[in-house]
């Protein structure tokens, strides 16, 4: 399940840019395509199996569609969480830290670096 999100991340990332009422693509299909539904599914369950699935595709996601992954038209997570790019992403997944119900902290610790570090160009100077 983590390796085949990632997978489908990667490859829809690189395809060619198509704004659609039906179909989303490219480096914008991101975002409302894998990153936000994985969110949802952690905030839903109150299974610790569950969550730790969810954040380990999260951090795959991140890791396969960072920048240098896909060529040059790979964003550097600037559509990932269309309310405000990484930085804003980083600090919704780090409030889920200290959610009572919310049991896979370690997996979420692994997701927020690798959001760091794919995203580490687009947060910086």
């Amino acid at each position: 399940c983590v390796e085949t999100l990632g997978a489908l991340a990667e490859t829809a990332v690189r395809l060619p840019p198509n704004i659609n009422r039906a179909v989303l693509s490219g480096p914008d299909a991101v975002g409302p395509h894998f990153v936000r539904p994985v969110i949802d599914a952690m905030h839903e369950t109150n299974s610790r199996g569950a969550q730790d699935v969810a954040c380990r595709a999260l951090a795959r996601v991140f890791r396969r569609c960072g920048p240098g992954r896909g060529g040059a038209n790979v964003p550097a997570g600037v559509n990932w969480f269309p309310d405000g790019g990484p930085g804003r992403l980083a600090l919704k997944l780090a409030s889920m830290l200290s959610a009572p119900n919310f049991y896979a902290k370690a997996a979420l610790v692994q997701a927020i670096a690798a959001l760091f570090a794919s995203a580490a160009f687009a947060v910086g100077p």
